[in-house]
Order: structure tokens, then sequence, then C-alpha cells
């Protein structure tokens, strides 16, 4: 992946230096240098299943039970939660050299700031009365994108440019952020638990697919501002995982004593998770892979890291695009 990155910078800044240095040429309208900067808002497009938080499938349940039997359940709902970490807002910078007032190459380096999604909701209450469980997870995607393109424009030189882009997304750093906050009255008997965890999420190294049509308008001398409207496309696995803020209050019902868990608290097993495409039964997993309700592994070593399936996310969408554009 980095020899990639490293060929395009390369063709780009000596492609467009050999371009530059023909001073016995007349030179071409259009041709040359650029920079410029952007702001942008994507709407998802692809939605998909949502991945599992923890050992837990992306469903939105809510059930009613018996006050006088709370182990009978009254009338349930649930649903599957689907969507892409694709929408949200982008801001980035843009450099590229035009070889002709036709062909041309683009880069832009990019910060994406993707909207909260809900990845799971468990709700169990006693009917008429208090919740037994209430658990709520979101999570949302941050990252920096490397993303090289062609450019290719009809050569207009009016007040409407039009052009269009194509090219490849290349993820350089990011996570995926989940917040998780949980009321729980239930599994621990005679304790009544709050707790509030944020995991993050990091990916291997992935490649994805952009295009985009729009077109310049010039301002003023060397000035232009364009709209643009991209459709990019990324798949992005997970790689490890780690647990980054945690906070637990656990109350006796009986007698209210109080006792606090941090982060510091937890075992390695339950901060860190590396990723695998395949797990065993001679892996480190918290859980057992695909038990509904999830049943723990009786050979789990929270000493270690632990292990879990990989999963993936996709963070593509479609979105428009306003910025200015300065030309040398």
């Amino acid at each position: 992946m980095k020899g990639t990155i490293l060929f395009i910078v390369l063709f780009t800044v000596i492609g467009s230096s050999a371009f530059a240095q023909e001073n016995d040429v007349k030179p071409i309208e259009g041709r040359g240098w650029y920079i410029g900067t952007g702001v942008s808002y994507f709407f998802e497009i692809t939605p998909g299943e949502f991945p599992n938080v923890g050992p837990f499938q992306p469903r939105d349940h809510y059930e009613e039970r018996d006050p006088l039997n709370p182990a009978q359940v009254l009338n349930y709902t649930e649903s599957t939660i689907t969507g892409s970490f694709g929408e949200g807002w982008r801001a980035g910078l843009s450099g590229g050299y035009m070889f002709t007032k036709y062909f041309g190459l683009q880069v832009d380096v990019n910060y994406f700031g993707g909207k909260s999604q809900l990845m799971r909701r468990n709700v169990i209450v006693i009917q008429d009365g208090p919740p037994l469980i209430n658990s709520v997870a979101t999570g949302d995607v941050r990252a920096l994108i490397f993303a090289p393109s062609l450019v290719f424009s009809i050569g207009n030189v009016g007040q409407i440019q039009p052009y269009a882009r194509f090219g490849a997304i290349i993820p350089l750093y990011g996570y995926l952020k989940i917040n998780t906050n949980i009321i729980d009255n239930v599994n621990i008997p005679g304790t009544a638990r709050e707790i509030a965890r944020t995991e993050k999420v990091h990916p291997t190294a992935s490649l994805g697919f952009q295009g985009a049509i729009g077109f310049n308008y010039p301002v003023v001398h060397k000035v232009k501002v364009f709209l643009e409207m991209e459709y990019n496309n990324a798949a992005v696995n997970s790689k490890d995982k780690e647990v980054t803020a945690y906070s637990e209050t656990r109350t006796n019902t009986t007698n209210g004593q109080v006792t606090q868990i941090g982060l510091n608290d937890l075992p390695i097993g339950m901060k860190l998770t590396d990723y695998e495409k395949t797990v065993t039964s001679s892996s480190n997993t918290e859980y057992i892979p695909g038990t509904i309700p999830p049943i723990n592994n009786p050979n789990f070593d929270p000493n270690q890291k632990a292990k879990d399936l990989r999963s993936y996310i996709n963070i593509g969408g479609l979105g428009l695009t306003l910025g200015v554009r300065f030309r040398f």
C-alpha cells in the first residue's frame, strides 16, 4: 500500500515537472497547477447489516414482562439494524496539475467525520414498570483519507466548466468509535449496574473507489469556485479493538453500597481484542461465537488479549462538495 502511494506521488511530480519544463512550447490554455479546498456532506446509499457489538447481533429489541412473573414475556418487537457509516461531513485539501485543458491528475487529502449510527438496542421492562435492562450502542467513523484521481474536462473556458474525476480511496488513518451505555438491574442478583464504555476499532489497510462529476465557475482571475457530486465506495475490515473509556457503578439494592469500576480495573482481555478471519476452540474468545444468548468461554484467559471474528463496515456514500480552487 505504501508503495502504491509513493508511485502515485512520484508519477505526479515527475510527469508534471516534465510538462512544466517545456519552455519552448507555447503554453496550453487551461494547463497548470492548482490547489483547492472544499467541504462536503455525504449520504448513505449502500446500507447493509451492521457488525456485531461484541457478541451481540445488530438488533433493536423491545420486550415487556409480566409484573407478577418477570420471567414471562408478554410481548416484544425486534428488527435488524442496517445502515452505512458513509454518512457525515468531510473537509479537505486538494492539489493537481492539468497536463492539457482536457486531462489532469488530482490528489486529495480529506478528513471524514461520520454521523452517529445506532448499532444495537436492547430494552427489557416490567410492564408499566421500571426497566430491567436498557442497553444502547452507537457508532461513528473518523478517517483521514488519501484520494488520487484522474481528471477529465471538456475544455470549456466559459463560465461553466464541467469535468469528471475517477480514482481511488486509501484510508491513511481512522477508527470506528462505539459508545455503549447500559442500565442492568437483572444480570447480577441484588445489584443495579450502570455502565458507560467507549471502544475504538482500528481497520486494516484497504482500497476503495471514487467517481465525481462537477463544474468550475471562475469568479476572479485564477480563482474558481466548484460544485461536484461524488460517489465513493470503500469496505473496511477490522484489525483490532481497544476500550478507551470505561465507567461502571454497582449499587447493592439491599444496603445501598456503591462500588466504582474504571478502565484501569479491567484485565487486558477485556480492554484489547485482535480480530481474526477464523477462530477456533483454542482461540482466546471471551464468548463462544454464534451462541444466542452469548455463552461465556470457560477457557477464556482475561490476562491475555482477546480474539474475535473480523467484521466489515462500509464507509461509502453519495455527497456534494462546495469549494474553491486557485490556479498558478
